[in-house]
């Protein structure tokens, strides 16, 4: 699937594809936030939903993606990554939604079966992350995670997903793509 193999293209590019795919919805708004990836909803689809009102302003976008970096609510990445971030955190929603389905194909289709699947993965990552680095996951947590990244493991899958395509590579980001490879 072209759309996961998304690393950081120019915004408006990353849009456009992801329209002509029909994989992208712009809305006026999308209860407060950036974007938000559905799955299940609409079963087998998968959207992610923009907020117009977020996205119309790059710049103003650009500063409050940077804030948010700053203050360590969002994986720290390059400044120049900052109008990068939101679409590829979705990707790594899409990303995990689709290989839930690749992997799983008798599981129910429910969030609890997902969410389960992702907690186990996110597991072997941090295991790995520990084996190489022999930092335990406090220290990890730590040095590598967003706020949030902390919310819920979703998240965290698709903030290391983010971290690993738009920033420097450490620890958790290595474990990862070791832990996607092997899938």
């Amino acid at each position: 699937m072209v759309l996961t193999n998304y690393g950081g293209a120019n915004l408006d590019e990353f849009m456009n594809d992801l329209r002509n795919y029909k994989a992208i919805k712009m809305e006026d708004d999308v209860a407060k936030s950036y974007a938000v990836t559905e799955w299940g909803v609409n079963y087998p689809v998968m959207e992610i939903n923009y907020n117009n009102k977020r996205f119309e302003r790059k710049n103003l976008h650009r500063k409050a993606i940077e804030g948010e970096i700053d203050a360590g609510w969002l994986m720290n990445v390059p400044k120049n990554q900052a109008l990068n971030y939101m679409p590829t955190h979705e990707m790594g929603h899409m990303l995990h939604n689709v290989l839930y389905e690749k992997h799983n194909p008798d599981l129910p289709k429910t969030k609890a079966s997902r969410d389960d699947w992702i907690d186990g993965l996110v597991d072997k990552v941090y295991n790995e992350a520990r084996n190489q680095s022999g930092l335990n996951n406090s220290d990890l947590d730590k040095h590598f995670i967003s706020k949030y990244a902390k919310s819920n493991r979703r998240e965290l899958f698709a903030e290391l997903y983010a971290r690993l395509k738009l920033g420097d590579k450490n620890a958790l980001t290595e474990a990862f793509e070791k832990v996607m490879r092997d899938l």
